[in-house]
């Protein structure tokens, strides 16, 4: 029988091996996107060329989920008659990360529709953490990283 010491530094070094290999695969494939984080990528920076294509002023529809299966920007156009586009994104990602991507598809006389999901207005931005955001931030969107307020 082996004694105590022997198996806890049988573990420990077993702990240290699965952290060093964890660390080389973070290191190695972090910044890789996953298909989730390419395709929300890929619906914001669709959404914000749109936006920025008007030479007018639009109404911005900015929200999670629920505007993207919920709220008709061109039937809202018609009704409206003003330019409206619909900037909805992944409820998940959070009410702080919503805002912060439309802000660029926004020019001075825009105006914004913010019909929120019912978790963003209790939304606390170092608490509710969505996987497919750290895929986003960690793949595309650096700079979000760099402007929140540690």
């Amino acid at each position: 029988m082996k004694s105590i010491w022997a198996q806890c530094i049988i573990i420990l070094s077993g702990c240290c091996t699965a952290f060093g290999i964890w660390l080389l695969v973070l290191e190695t494939c972090g910044s890789y996107p996953v298909p989730s984080a390419i395709w929300n990528n890929a619906l914001i920076e669709r959404k914000s060329e749109i936006a920025k294509s008007c030479n007018r002023p639009k109404l911005l529809i900015v929200s999670g989920s629920s505007a993207i299966s919920g709220i008709s920007a061109q039937q809202m156009e018609a009704d409206l008659g003003i330019r409206c586009v619909n900037f909805g994104s992944s409820a998940g990602f959070g009410i702080h990360f919503i805002l912060w991507a439309s802000k660029s598809a926004l020019k001075p006389g825009d105006a914004v529709l913010l019909p929120l999901e019912y978790e963003h207005y209790d939304y606390k931005l170092y608490e509710n953490v969505d996987v497919t955001l750290l895929h986003v931030i960690a793949s595309y969107k650096k700079d979000y990283f760099s402007e929140l307020a540690w």
